[in-house]
């Protein structure tokens, strides 16, 4: 039997699992496995196993990897890495006990490639047996990482753990107090390096967060609106669906759903001032509904089924205007400020409620002075615009129609603008010089000229539907349909006022990717999928899915066994080994050839060697080898190892001779 292993110190795997067990609260399963897997060296009992053991067990614990990931999967999403991580210890342990158990101390590395049992069955190698102690104590150390506890923790206890198994392999031409000086350099470096590490990551996770939340998922701080101006371009040409609306095909489209507003611009940002306090909302006595305007109107207005990416535990969420009535099993908590920017506590994830609206505004906060105010470094460049228009101060209705009049007439709708002049605002030179931008410019110079004509405003995000998937059954919003506007506070109530020239949509969707169907089969896939998680008939359904991957099991098995039994089986007379493979006689033969000395056809090895070797070695050490090497060969008992190792000094003999034989020479 060939073997390579490590050696492993005693106790090493049984506090490699300790460790894996504080790290990630499992101590109690962690000292069952320690003690089960320790009380090997001294258990009087072993199992003779057979290669085919091995095989059955390691099936085994690959079948139970794919049940536990499945599983993680299905009830973590993709936070189930960690927890599949810190079960491997548990997954791999069967192979172990397997291995500390048995009469060999090993185990068949066929047992771990599905392609070297092929070779090792249809004797075209022989097998080789391997521990995995030292790899499971490195597999028990990765899986104490899956934890929330501090990294000093960690590194310590896999400093200990590695040196212990250092200490055991090391050389003996140094001491042990070079050995642990060294040990103890390392150990500081690689601290040292550690704590490096970890604040890059840290800082490489928090800038990749922001960069996924601005320009991929589209999360909006209800307080704080960073206009983007000039770059917007990468989010507007996203085809991604981020909200779902079923609602009848009847009603006025584009519906415009709002998910903020603020009043403060200043160096390209739009902020809330003083609105920034949210309040929490009581639901209906006994009820999953929240009111969330003072004037319901109940049985008024229209309703829709809404569905969102909720990406956070809390968030924002899009509503029309003049909605009066929220409901949805999934919500936790509503909040809102006086701005009526409404926030939802929700698990993360596919978000589905229902919500009811009529088609007037909703009871928002009246205008403040914010809404009036024009930053400083604006005031010529909005003077200047309002004086080119001659626009009206007494009459908002008139000002209204020269603001939407003056940008309808002059400007063009763009994502990209060019050629900034010196010493201007990107808003300055969008309203002088190039006059063309996307929606934001068009809002926030919208917001600034009304102000200037006493008329209050605000400048609002959130997405405009107009897109129906018959896929779907519903209509889509997709990130290139994030759009900007204002609301304008006319004759005692808050108006939509939109200046971004309506063949924007038309123009984004003219540049559509060419894989938009398919990503939005996959979208509508996952979104069923999402349906399916939150059903009432999860329950059943996933009971008959644990069925399946059992009978896939028997299925594989019986077709396998099946192709089995239709092929001749080779030759197998020994576990150990494979006939005339591994045999030290052939060492000696190959000798013999090299010298000249082939071996005739149709002759025997025994007629061979007594030809060749009577004269110049022992003809009782000739017959004894020979005599080896046929039970070697021939004998389902094979040889032990003491008879092994005879064998192989009796042809090193034999080989001397040959070598210094005259007559062969």
């Amino acid at each position: 039997m060939s073997q390579r292993t490590l050696f492993v110190p005693p106790l090493m795997v049984g506090l490699a699992l300790v460790f894996w067990g504080v790290m990630t609260d499992q101590i109690v399963l962690a000292l069952l496995m320690a003690v089960i897997a320790e009380f090997a060296a001294v258990s009087p009992v072993k199992w003779e196993l057979s290669s085919a053991h091995f095989y059955r067990i390691a099936d085994a614990t690959s079948a139970l990897f794919a049940v536990v990931a499945v599983y993680q999967f299905n009830e973590y999403s993709i936070y189930a890495i960690y927890r599949i991580l810190a079960l491997l210890p548990v997954c791999v342990f069967p192979l172990l006990i397997a291995e500390r158990y048995s009469t060999d101390g090993a185990l068949p590395l066929s047992a771990l490639f599905l392609s070297l049992r092929r070779r090792v069955r249809g004797g075209f190698e022989a097998e080789r047996f391997v521990g995995i102690a030292a790899p499971y104590v490195v597999v028990v150390a990765l899986a104490a990482s899956a934890t929330q506890r501090p990294g000093a923790t960690y590194f310590a206890g896999v400093l200990v753990l590695i040196s212990g198994f250092l200490y055991a392999q090391r050389s003996r031409r140094y001491g042990t107090r070079v050995w642990c000086a060294s040990i103890v350099a390392v150990g500081i470096t690689a601290l040292a390096l550690h704590g490096g590490v970890r604040a890059t990551q840290s800082r490489l996770e928090d800038s990749f967060s922001y960069w996924v939340n601005q320009f991929t998922w589209l999360q909006t701080d209800p307080q704080r609106e960073l206009t983007s101006i000039g770059s917007i371009g990468r989010l507007k040409l996203s085809d991604r669906i981020h909200v779902r609306v079923a609602a009848p095909r009847s009603i006025p489209l584009p519906l415009a759903l709002r998910e903020a507003s603020y009043s403060t611009f200043n160096l390209g940002t739009w902020s809330t001032a003083g609105a920034k306090a949210f309040a929490a909302l009581d639901p209906l006595p006994e009820t999953t509904t929240w009111q969330l305007g003072p004037d319901p109107r109940i049985g008024d207005g229209r309703q829709a089924a809404i569905i969102v990416d909720h990406r956070e535990d809390v968030g924002v969420a899009p509503l029309p205007y003049g909605s009066y009535g929220l409901h949805g099993s999934e919500l936790i908590e509503i909040q809102q400020n006086r701005y009526r920017t409404t926030l939802v506590e929700a698990l993360p994830g596919q978000l589905e409620y229902h919500v009811a609206w009529h088609d007037e505004p909703t009871d928002i906060a009246p205008p403040t002075d914010d809404d009036l105010a024009i930053p400083a470094n604006y005031h010529s460049v909005i003077a200047q615009v309002a004086g080119e228009i001659d626009l009206a101060r007494d009459d908002p209705a008139a000002a209204l129609r020269q603001v939407r009049g003056f940008f309808n007439e002059h400007f063009r709708y763009s994502l990209i603008q060019k050629g900034f002049y010196p010493g201007r605002t990107p808003l300055a030179h969008f309203l002088l010089n190039e006059r063309k931008g996307h929606c934001e410019y068009f809002a926030t110079a919208t917001a600034l000229l009304l102000r200037h004509a006493g008329i209050p405003s605000r400048y609002a995000v959130g997405y405009m539907v107009y897109e129906y998937s018959a896929l779907e059954n519903a209509f889509v919003a997709r990130a290139r349909h994030a759009h900007s506007w204002v609301e304008a506070y006319v004759d005692g109530r808050w108006t939509l006022v939109d200046t971004t020239p309506g063949e924007w949509h038309e123009l984004e969707s003219a540049a559509v990717s060419r894989w938009q169907a398919v990503q939005d089969a996959w979208s509508w896939l996952a979104n069923r999928y999402s349906r399916y998680q939150r059903s009432e008939h999860r329950a059943l359904a996933d009971t008959a899915v644990w069925l399946v991957p059992p009978l896939l099991v028997y299925l594989l098995w019986r077709l396998r066994a099946r192709a089995r039994s239709s092929t001749p089986a080779p030759d197998r007379r020994s576990r150990r080994h494979v006939p005339a493979v591994d045999s030290a006689l052939y060492e000696l033969l190959g000798e013999l050839e090299r010298r000249g000395y082939a071996i005739a056809a149709g002759e025997t090895l025994r007629t061979y060697f007594t030809r060749h070797l009577d004269g110049h070695a022992e003809p009782r050490l000739v017959q004894r080898v020979l005599a080896l090497h046929e039970r070697y060969r021939f004998s389902s008992a094979g040889l032990s190892e003491e008879e092994r190792e005879e064998l192989s000094r009796g042809c090193e003999r034999l080989v001397g001779s040959a070598v210094a034989s005259p007559r062969l020479s």
